[in-house]
């Protein structure tokens, strides 16, 4: 075994035994309707046009909380085409990922994973089924184009690796699918503007990284180089959850700082939804904390990280949040 391997499969020690325990401890699962969350929508849910969001239209069984998804415990794929929600009649089993609570909502203790997006591609969700300002979004398949890091084919195999080479829309539909959001305000409603971003009582992603405004950092007031997959510490993307010190602000999320830069729905809304600005947050493996990039690799954000809506980047990726 080569000096690399042996790195490798001790991270995945560090990763597995750290994770498993967030399994039963630390992670809340309460009970919350499908009803008022944006669509697309399960079956037994219809989407309202000039809401965006699920309205009931029969009685079904519960769903999850801030785990997200349907009860279901089984993969169904096969049976019938995916209605949009993992854990459903048609759709593969929900991924497995542990939720932590983040003072009132739920968040992904990990950023997406290749292999949990796989499934979601799949399940083959209608992109007609996405809210009114991704109907432009005509694929969830990751972006293909040298210039921005996204090569033909796309590396799968890298299963523990975080998704990237994925647009706004596209990790919206997964987490939607997922039976969670893409992380943005607190309590649902309105994207998130520049005076709301660095608020941890409006932006879940960073009440969650900053312990609800309490940090600078996930882990701290005081950076540490050596912390998480920022500058200094590799030349690429690693596993989600590698570093096991990327810990916090809440015990048992990793990687809010570093690896993928993630997005937030925090975009400015215009005529144009795909070239609408939305928020990266957290900075890349290539972030650190000296200028002109010390405003990256933190929780707050300086609200300059804002790509196109349809933009995407092997540097970029995202995670899920929660419950209310």
């Amino acid at each position: 075994m080569s000096d690399g391997d042996a790195s490798w499969y001790a991270r995945q020690d560090v990763r597995f035994f750290g994770l498993a325990g967030l399994l039963f401890v630390g992670c809340v699962v309460p009970e919350v309707d499908i009803e008022g969350r944006p669509c697309p929508c399960p079956d037994g849910y219809t989407c309202d046009g000039g809401t965006q969001t699920c309205t009931r239209s029969d009685a079904v069984a519960g769903t999850g909380g801030f785990g997200g998804g349907s009860t279901a415990t089984t993969s169904t794929t096969g049976a019938g085409p995916c209605q949009g929600l993992c854990g459903s009649p048609g759709c593969s089993a929900c991924p497995m990922v542990p939720v932590v609570d983040a003072g009132g909502f739920g968040i992904d203790a990990l950023e997406v994973t290749r292999g949990d997006y796989a499934v979601f591609l799949a399940d083959a969700v209608d992109p007609a089924s996405q809210v009114a300002w991704c109907q432009w979004n005509v694929s969830f398949e990751p972006l293909v184009d040298d210039a921005a890091g996204c090569l033909s084919p796309f590396d799968f195999s890298k299963a523990a690796f975080p998704m990237s080479c994925v647009d706004w829309c596209d990790a919206a539909a997964y987490c939607a699918w997922a039976g969670k959001h893409l992380c943005g305000r607190r309590g649902g409603g309105s994207s998130l503007d520049e005076a709301d971003v660095n608020d941890p009582a409006q932006s879940e992603w960073y009440a969650a990284c900053s312990a609800g405004g309490t940090l600078a950092f996930p882990y701290g007031d005081t950076v540490e180089p050596s912390s998480c997959n920022t500058s200094g510490n590799g030349a690429d993307l690693v596993g989600s959850g590698w570093f096991a010190d990327c810990e916090g602000g809440y015990a048992g999320i990793f990687d809010m700082v570093g690896n993928v830069e993630e997005w937030e729905d925090a975009c400015d809304l215009t005529g144009d939804p795909a070239g609408d600005n939305c928020l990266l947050r957290g900075g890349a493996f290539w972030a650190d904390d000296s200028t002109p990039d010390r405003d990256f690799a933190r929780c707050s954000s300086n609200f300059e990280r804002r790509p196109d809506r349809s933009a995407a980047s092997h540097d970029w990726g995202f995670r899920c949040c929660s419950g209310p």
